[in-house]
């Protein structure tokens, strides 16, 4: 029976380490594309001639300064 619960135990913490390294990779993807730059999709035609329906953007955000809400 002991075997069992250290096979199940061994899994667990097999699972947990990969779980962590996951949610390393999410986190900094989110990061960067919150703090750092992000891509959008243009839906209108209200930038014609410099950038047409269906364009995507490339935006650096870091040109602007970085805001943190609810503080003035």
């Amino acid at each position: 029976m002991s075997e069992t619960s250290d096979r199940k135990s061994a899994k667990m913490l097999s699972w947990l380490k990969n779980a962590r390294a996951y949610l390393l990779i999410i986190l900094t993807i989110v990061i960067l594309r919150s703090v750092i730059a992000d891509q959008y999709h243009v839906p209108t035609g209200s930038m014609i001639p410099t950038i047409h329906v269906g364009d995507r953007i490339f935006v650096n955000k870091m040109a602007y300064r970085l805001r943190i809400p609810l503080t003035s």
